[in-house]
């Protein structure tokens, strides 16, 4: 069986083709470039769609029971994560949040053949149009996060919101001070994401006295990995292995 696992964001799309848990297509689009032909090559059995963009899901919905003969599963936060939700507003949270955890998770139990997460904390970031940190703790329960303006997020916020300041490249960041306009926003940005990640951790590890897993995903993850002090994997798939992951176990609930 194979599954394609769908992840809308708010500036790309991204597709992943799974073969008995293996990754065997994987594809990042603008919402603006998509195209049929991307799907056309593809054979799946399955479809999962996990979405922070309503109106983009029912076009692709759509297209999946037209072209395709297939309805997609689509992933809410009742969906049957391995997790539990503690999250005070479930409602409101992103499922590709719950998808990059459930990801996480699936990661650890396939390595190590433990099931029950316990004594463990797990955290994701993912660096997109948003900066996210998801936090699961023993024994398995998702406790929640934080939200933050992603990378290129704030450096187009301060290029639209001032009459003089730049949007600017990332690999202008140099350590701290900057000597030009350039550097400075960028030292300024990288420092401000990273300032966030290294509190939350520090963090945790006071309140804590369990092992942390951190897996990173997103756009900005890999610039960002190399300033991160903590052990981490970056994992480009994280999300769309949570949504497989889901279709994988969704005939357990349907027998």
């Amino acid at each position: 069986m194979s599954y394609l696992a769908c992840d809308i964001g708010n500036s790309f799309i991204k597709f992943g083709l799974y073969t008995n848990g293996e990754l065997k297509f994987f594809h990042k689009i603008a919402h603006s470039d998509f195209s049929n032909a991307i799907l056309s090559k593809l054979e799946f059995d399955r479809v999962g769609i996990t979405s922070v963009v309503p109106e983009r899901s029912q076009k692709l919905i759509k297209l999946f029971e037209t072209q395709f003969n297939i309805t997609p599963f689509v992933i809410t936060h009742e969906s049957h994560f391995q997790f539990e939700n503690l999250y005070g507003t479930p409602d409101t949270v992103g499922t590709d949040r719950l998808c990059g955890l459930e990801g996480a998770m699936q990661i650890y139990f396939d390595e190590t053949g433990d099931n029950t997460f316990k004594d463990k904390v797990l955290v994701t970031i993912d660096f997109g149009t948003a900066t996210t940190i998801n936090i699961i703790e023993s024994p398995a329960k998702f406790v929640g996060g934080l939200i933050a303006p992603g990378m290129t997020t704030m450096s187009e916020s301060l290029s639209s919101g001032t009459s003089q300041l730049p949007a600017i490249d990332f690999s202008n960041f140099e350590n701290i001070i900057g000597t030009n306009t350039d550097q400075c926003i960028a030292n300024g940005i990288v420092n401000a994401t990273v300032g966030m990640i290294e509190r939350t951790l520090e963090f945790l590890i006071h309140k804590n006295s369990h092992d942390i897993l951190i897996f990173t995903t997103g756009g900005n993850a890999k610039l960002i990995s190399i300033h991160l002090s903590f052990e981490h994997r970056n994992i480009e798939d994280l999300v769309l292995r949570g949504v497989n992951s889901l279709i994988t176990r969704l005939e357990t609930f349907e027998k």
